[in-house]
């Protein structure tokens, strides 16, 4: 599908317009349309053209559509339309503007090539037929020419060579100006589409291995492993005449919406349950009659997560306490679940950390099936790096080790700013990660710098500008920031933002049943370690300085197509 602009929604346009955006929308993403477009003819007077297309060789094309035969009777020479004026004269105009526009962004550079031509969408023209009087054919598209339009494109648009080497950007500057917000709503929306049709693709890809009954994908972030453990667990559930299958992940908040995903999954045969390692722990715990509790203490809770739970359940494995009741295992964020034990437990080499406790829980232990999406640079710098994916390799029975670099999750813009904002490109974040061939296009990144107490004018400077020009709704937009909850950071003192309440996102897994939800038009903040497995369609990154080059990138990269970043001021 092609990136379209638009001067008005779809549905409000012309219907013989609507047939040939019908026809044009079967051309692939390195195509960019512009439906809509005002000029100034040759008397000064503002006009709106149909469509400009910009090819994947740079060449752009000026189309009119007409909806009905184009025939002049020459003893008179008033044309067969509405007001008898003359088509070709405004189809001349209209190319005549669009070179005019384009070499004056252009600026002295070389401007693209640009070719005109009528759709008549309605019309199948023969050899000699006078509907085209005084029109060369290579500026006509019939409904035949409007169904093979990358030919007709060929021999006629393209013929020409193109020495323009920065069509594109040209393109955008010159004719994605002065849209309407309507407009971009729907290329927001169409490049959401997008996303999900090339995590598609990549799933087909991961199908081929799905045979090995035990995978061991890695890949970066935007690169789709969520997406793709959800499937993989689907399919697990179904095989063999059906499966119960665990999903684990370690955050909280992922666990709550992949527990929301998965229970939309509805496989055929079998069951999939989500859970997070802390909840599956303490239920297991208490399962097994091992009392254990979660200090309130920040630093004695570090404790007890890194050292005394994972203590508790090496022992009741240890014990044989622990009863198999699950058939696979699909973790995702693998990264996070530690492959070795402090050096309090006392293990054996062959138990795997956290790992031997979630494969006790497997019906057939180390010969289930098995998926672990994982990566490596993700994993959070404040906790010890005690997952090591070949502690898993020999435990397991017959892994195969796949390896995801494409991102199917980023528009050219934020793929561009995260590659800048890396520094070095061989930063383990960006350092395997390639833009996807077809990225969609996107708005540039918006950045600030703040002092403390101007965060939240810069914030809401942000939001206001987003929301004038059309970008996104309030729930779309996420607050991510360093502090773990609202009332550390720099916006504690803000009780709404834009006109909108500001409150911390509410994870539905980790709060009390009879929390009250959050309001629908509440703007939402969340750290960026609860974050971790999540992504937003918009984010604005608060309290983050991009010298903490980990935490920022990753921080980034939880947004799809809009972000905003407000750094402190040194």
């Amino acid at each position: 599908m092609p990136q379209w602009f638009y001067q008005r929604p779809p549905e409000q346009a012309d219907p013989n317009e609507r047939l040939v955006a019908d026809a044009l929308n079967a051309l692939g993403e390195n195509w960019t349309i512009r439906w809509g477009w005002f000029y100034e003819d040759n008397a000064g007077a503002v006009r709106e053209g149909d469509f400009l297309i910009l090819g994947p060789g740079g060449h752009v094309l000026v189309l009119e559509v007409k909806g009905t035969q184009m025939r002049s009777f020459a003893l008179t020479g008033y044309w067969e339309n509405e007001n008898g004026s003359d088509p070709v004269e405004q189809l001349e105009a209209e190319w005549k503007a669009a070179l005019r526009m384009l070499e004056a962004t252009a600026a002295g550079s070389t401007a693209p090539f640009v070719h005109r031509a009528f759709a008549l969408p309605n019309l199948h023209l023969l050899p000699g037929n006078d509907a085209v009087d005084r029109i060369p054919p290579d500026r006509v598209l019939d409904h035949r020419g409007l169904g093979d339009f990358g030919t007709w494109w060929q021999r006629n648009a393209a013929k020409v060579e193109n020495r323009c080497t920065e069509s594109r950007s040209l393109f955008l500057k010159t004719f994605a100006k002065g849209i309407k917000p309507e407009s971009l709503k729907l290329f927001i929306r169409d490049s959401e589409r997008l996303f999900a049709r090339y995590k598609g693709t990549e799933m087909n890809l991961l199908k081929r291995v799905w045979p090995n009954r035990q995978l061991l994908v890695k890949g970066g972030p935007g690169t789709g492993k969520t997406f793709m453990a959800l499937q993989t667990a689907k399919h697990f559930a179904e095989a063999d005449g059906g499966n119960d299958v665990l999903f684990v992940c370690y955050n909280l908040a992922l666990g709550g919406l992949l527990a929301d995903m998965a229970a939309r999954l509805k496989p055929d045969q079998g069951s999939i349950t989500v859970a997070t390692w802390e909840h599956l722990a303490a239920r297991t715990l208490a399962e097994v009659g091992i009392e254990h509790q979660a200090p309130e203490d920040y630093h004695q809770r570090s404790q007890y997560y890194d050292v005394d739970l994972p203590g508790y359940l090496h022992l009741a494995v240890s014990e044989n306490l622990i009863t198999p009741r699950f058939d696979a295992l699909v973790v995702d964020e693998g990264q996070d679940l530690d492959t070795r034990f402090p050096n309090e437990i006392p293990a054996a080499p062959d138990q795997p950390g956290w790992w031997t406790f979630l494969l006790r829980l497997l019906r057939t232990g180390p010969a289930a099936r098995a998926a672990v999406f994982f990566d490596p640079a993700q994993r959070p710098s404040f906790r010890p790096e005690q997952f090591h994916i070949d502690d898993l390799v020999p435990v397991l029975s017959q892994p195969a080790i796949v390896h995801l670099d494409q991102a199917v999750r980023f528009t050219r813009p934020l793929f561009a700013f995260l590659r800048e904002a890396a520094g070095d490109p061989s930063h383990p974040l960006v350092a395997d990660l390639i833009p996807h061939e077809r990225a969609p296009e996107g708005p540039a990144v918006e950045l600030r710098q703040a002092s403390p107490e101007d965060t939240a004018k810069a914030v809401e400077e942000i939001l206001r500008g987003w929301f004038k020009a059309g970008l996104c709704n309030l729930k779309d937009v996420c607050l991510l920031g360093q502090r773990s909850r609202l009332e550390h950071s720099t916006l504690s003192t803000c009780t709404q933002l834009a006109s909108y309440p500001l409150a911390d996102y509410r994870v539905p897994i980790a709060e009390p049943a009879n929390a009250e939800p959050l309001p629908h038009n509440t703007l939402r903040y969340l750290s960026l370690n609860r974050a971790k497995g999540l992504d937003f369609l918009a984010v604005i990154l608060i309290d983050t300085p991009r010298h903490n080059r980990s935490e920022f990138l990753l921080a980034c990269t939880r947004a799809r197509q809009i972000l905003g970043v407000v750094e402190p001021k040194r």
